[in-house]
């Protein structure tokens, strides 16, 4: 008489089996890739040639000075500059050179006009450079700017004895924004937008008449 099995108990006995005969061994592989991106830098740096003879300034005299910025960063960068002028004096109880109140209009920067622009919306001397009709020129990585002053002069006729011993600072306020729509620059230095119009709108028409 034949025995039937019912299909249940075979099933629990086939995986029984297999759990005490061993386990079986697969092929596997794994695989990752790690990627690290490193951000670019916006770093500047003022360079000046100064003529050595500074002393003994005299009204009516000029002496030669330049000023550049360099890109010491990895990005382009747009390129803005701030001069303050500022007369010294001497402090004989405390030792050091002092900041007066005189005038500043005795003093004339022979300025690179042509690579230098002008914020004239500001009072004082801010210039942006390479700033021109159909975009803004940006320095690159390693690049120099060409001078932004080339010397320095004395107004003679408004230099008079309150200036006799004095000392001329000229402090150079430099700003680097990354180069891109030329939007985030008026956003970030608040460039009036009306004076960047009418100052585009004379390059155009110096283009059109040559």
């Amino acid at each position: 008489m034949k025995r039937s099995i019912p299909i249940g108990v075979l099933v629990v006995a086939l995986v029984a089996l297999f759990v005490v005969g061993g386990t079986m061994a697969w092929f596997t592989a794994q695989a990752s890739e790690t990627n690290e991106f490193k951000t670019g830098t916006v770093k500047i740096q003022v360079m000046e040639e100064v003529d050595e003879e500074l002393d003994n300034w005299a009204p009516g005299e000029w002496r030669d000075k330049e000023i550049r910025v360099k890109n010491t960063g990895s990005l382009p960068a747009v390129i803005k500059a701030e001069l303050v002028l500022t007369w010294l004096e001497w402090d004989d109880v405390n030792q050091r050179w002092a900041e007066t109140d005189l005038p500043v209009d005795n003093v004339i920067l022979r300025i690179n006009e042509r690579d230098w622009r002008k914020d004239r919306s500001v009072p004082g001397h801010v210039y942006f450079y390479k700033l021109r009709f159909g975009g803004w020129d940006a320095l690159q990585p390693g690049d120099v700017t060409e001078p932004l002053i080339k010397a320095v002069g004395l107004d003679a006729f408004k230099t008079d004895n309150q200036y006799q011993g004095k000392k001329l600072r000229i402090e150079v306020k430099a700003d680097a924004l990354q180069a891109g729509d030329i939007s985030a620059a008026i956003d970030a230095w608040n460039i009036d937008v009306d004076f960047l119009s009418e100052e585009l709108k004379m390059d155009l028409s110096e283009l059109m008449n040559h």
